[in-house]
């Protein structure tokens, strides 16, 4: 994928992807905007499901993706506001293998799992062990994982708060 170009994944699918980067991991969901200036410092990106990209033309269609976007990562810091690890865990699993069935979700690395609510790969371990049967979707959904051959950096540091604010007075 071209990272430089801002597209959606299709909310008409039970898709999304996951976005590994350097010290993290992040979702995007159905609906949610990805590339663009969003997704710098991305060096792997799990694709789950079926995934459909939508091209957004107009900026509407950009701000909705950008409003899904700021939606899926609302939910995840829903999961890691909780204090206890295995609390995140398991409410990150439990909440996978409901949309996406527990046989794609076993297929995610644990390590990635990990990323995204801040948990030691084992812990994701325990919760999938200990979390009951959920009903898969009707199809068996892939998972594929697309390694990039050199992580996108950022064009500018996210540091330099003079940067977004060029011709604004700061104080």
């Amino acid at each position: 994928m071209n990272f430089e170009r801002l597209r959606a994944v299709s909310p008409r699918r039970h898709s999304g992807v996951i976005l590994c980067k350097a010290h993290h991991a992040e979702f995007a969901g159905p609906g949610a905007a990805v590339g663009g200036g969003l997704d710098r410092g991305v060096h792997q990106m799990l694709i789950v499901g079926e995934l459909e990209w939508i091209e957004l033309t107009s900026p509407r269609e950009r701000q909705v993706a950008y409003q899904k976007r700021i939606q899926w990562l609302n939910w995840l810091q829903q999961i890691t506001r909780q204090i206890e690890p295995e609390q995140r865990a398991q409410r990150l699993v439990t909440s996978f293998e409901m949309f996406f069935g527990r046989s794609l979700v076993a297929e995610i690395p644990v390590e990635v799992l990990a990323r995204l609510v801040g948990t030691f790969p084992d812990t994701i371990d325990q919760a999938r062990q200990h979390n009951p049967v959920r009903p898969a979707p009707c199809q068996p959904l892939p998972l594929k994982t697309v390694d990039l051959p050199e992580a996108v950096e950022p064009r500018y540091p996210l540091w330099q708060p003079e940067f977004y604010f060029e011709g604004v007075a700061t104080p």
